[in-house]
């Protein structure tokens, strides 16, 4: 299953990511285990393929796309997890004006989420004055 959401990560397929992030959820402790582990792992795959000049930025861009919806899957589960009551504090994450990209923003978010921390999201192509 690990492999196969690497090769979904790799191929930018997305065909079966739900059904495969599920069963790696239902393998984990805890939902955050599949975004740190399987899914990092294949992202760490395209980040090492894209280097080596073996993968180009569409092809990033779609191994992104795969991430973001395996991580939206995941979601639920995560908030489900937390503990109630308890914060470690507040978070304002966003992506800076001229930067299209979140997926490593959404990503962060996510894991500070799952470590009791309150995030507020101020979105992409954020003035620079604006998070400051």
């Amino acid at each position: 299953m690990n492999k196969r959401l690497e090769y979904s990560l790799v191929k930018g397929i997305t065909e079966f990511i739900e059904q495969d992030t599920e069963e790696a959820r239902q393998q984990a402790t805890r939902p955050i285990e599949v975004i740190e582990g399987p899914l990092m792992d294949g992202m760490n795959v395209v980040g090492d393929l894209f280097g080596e000049g073996k993968m180009f930025l569409p092809q990033v861009v779609k191994s992104a796309r795969v991430m973001k919806q395996a991580v939206a899957y995941l979601e639920p589960f995560i908030e489900a997890s937390k503990e109630q009551g308890k914060t470690n504090g507040k978070m304002v994450i966003a992506t800076v004006k001229g930067d299209v990209h979140d997926i490593g923003k959404n990503i962060v978010g996510v894991v500070l989420q799952c470590n009791n921390y309150e995030i507020v999201d101020l979105g992409v192509m954020v003035p620079a004055e604006k998070i400051l």
